[in-house]
């Protein structure tokens, strides 16, 4: 028979499970095999220069399984101790709630020693900008500033005349 012929017998049973599934079965057997060849992969392998007995595999990989196993074995075991469970007894609401209440009392009192610290770094900014914004003050920086600027000048003309003067020893 040809596989037309098969074919048209297949739609025209319409469902029918006998005459339908030696139709398709029939139909079938005439198309080729789609499957490669065996060996394949390693002819495909060598050619590239990847054999497969000398590939190894990434250590992520092997992470990966291991990640894996870990989790698996974690959750056999606690299907294990599962019905042990059932021994430890239940919080009751008021404990629930006491514990609530605690853990936001503990909140809000670090939430009251940050916005102390920084009422007092505003206190102290709002200080400094009295002292720095009085003409004597800024005098007084300002003089500050120079004597340490040439300080730091003299300084450095000091080190420039030591390392030309040729008592630097060398390494």
């Amino acid at each position: 028979m040809s596989s037309f012929h098969e074919l048209r017998i297949w739609l025209r049973s319409d469902g029918v499970d006998g005459p339908s599934e030696k139709g398709l079965t029939a139909l079938l057997r005439h198309l080729p095999d789609l499957s490669p060849p065996v060996g394949l992969a390693d002819a495909v392998l060598r050619e590239l220069g990847l054999s497969s007995a000398h590939r190894r595999l990434p250590a992520a990989v092997w992470g990966a399984r291991a990640g894996i196993a870990a989790s698996l074995l974690l959750t056999a075991g606690s299907f294990l101790l599962l019905p042990l469970v059932r021994l430890v007894p239940l919080p009751q609401l008021s404990d629930l709630v006491s514990l609530t209440v605690l853990s936001v009392r503990v909140a809000a009192t670090w939430w009251m020693a940050a916005v102390s610290f920084w009422d007092f770094l505003l206190a102290f900014a709002e200080k400094a900008t009295l002292i720095f914004t009085a003409p004597e003050a800024l005098i007084g920086l300002a003089v500050t500033s120079l004597v340490g600027l040439v300080a730091f000048r003299w300084l450095l003309s000091l080190t420039y005349q030591h390392r030309t003067s040729g008592y630097a020893q060398t390494v």
